[in-house]
């Protein structure tokens, strides 16, 4: 296998294993997050990177949402942008605003659904990191 296919195999076992915390304890540890950034430094020392407008701009993805979060008072979580912005680095912007807006969209259906069986109020939170998890395989697979 490529060293490029072992990078992505390794970005998504970090989203599972961040994307079971979430689910688990509605928090996310930030140290894990950061286990995305060696993906994105080897990819450079091998030359399997993307542009860096493509990076700045991944990067940028991640800030957006980065301040969103503190101007919601986190109803979006940091850790989702900050993830962003890490996913950004490592595959770019192409990558990572596909990998958000299929995360968005299952996100929206899903709640949509748990809304409509009254599972859950409007105001309840759901954790996000599944939806980043299953969009970046989606992706990844795509």
């Amino acid at each position: 296998m490529r060293t490029e296919t072992w990078l992505k195999i390794a970005a998504g076992v970090v989203l599972l294993w961040v994307s079971m915390e979430d689910i688990k304890c509605k928090k996310v540890c930030l140290y894990k997050l950061c286990a995305l950034v060696p993906i994105g430094i080897i990819q450079i020392l091998v030359g399997a990177k993307p542009s860096y407008v493509q990076i700045g701009a991944g990067l940028l993805l991640g800030a957006i949402v980065i301040v969103l979060s503190l101007a919601t008072h986190e109803k979006i979580g940091l850790a989702d942008g900050l993830c962003i912005a890490f996913l950004g680095f490592d595959f770019g912007f192409t990558t990572v605003f596909l990998i958000f807006v299929l995360a968005l969209v299952l996100a929206a259906c899903l709640s949509t659904i748990m809304l409509l069986l009254k599972k859950v109020e409007l105001k309840t939170a759901i954790p996000f990191f599944p939806f980043l998890f299953l969009g970046y395989v989606g992706v990844m697979l795509w």
